[in-house]
């Protein structure tokens, strides 16, 4: 990654809108799935670790969906309000952000007939935090508005 010239590199894999079949620690697509990306996380962040670069990388994971509380008909779960968002770096500051959801029904935590988790942070505060105090950078042009406001200080 030295002198390649760049700060900010995108790359996305597919696959993941799955409804069926997903299984749990036996397999399944969307198990097999998460298995994938851990190993590749792991992979890469042991590399940059190894090469130094650890402090100066910053990894974020998120998805336009997330998924479901309750299994659906066909072993699988639909799409949902709320998802996981990680940042992953030597100068991330680890932890769990927002209120791990309780998942007993009508608990505030969840919405749509205790279907789904409740969402609580914007992903774009997590960009705007990370474009600002990260890159310096201004997010308010490169995200078209100003959504500073309620990211947690992950850095």
């Amino acid at each position: 990654m030295r002198g390649i010239g760049s700060r900010v590199y995108w790359t996305t894999t597919g696959g993941y809108d799955t409804h069926a079949g997903q299984g749990g620690g036996g397999g399944g697509a969307y198990a097999n799935l998460m298995g994938t990306l851990g190993d590749g996380l792991g992979a890469f962040y042991t590399d940059i670790r190894n090469q130094g670069l650890a402090a100066d990388t910053t990894i974020i994971v998120f998805s336009e969906f997330s998924r479901r509380v309750s299994e659906n008909g066909s072993a699988g779960t639909d799409h949902g309000a709320a998802g996981v968002m990680m940042v992953l770096g030597g100068s991330v500051r680890g932890g769990l952000y927002g209120t791990a959801p309780q998942l007993s029904p009508g608990h505030p935590t969840l919405e749509n007939n205790s279907g789904d988790v409740h969402y609580e942070t914007d992903f774009r505060s997590v960009y705007a935090r990370i474009l600002d105090n990260w890159l310096g950078v201004d997010s308010v042009p490169i995200l078209n508005g100003d959504f500073r406001a309620g990211a947690p200080a992950v850095f």
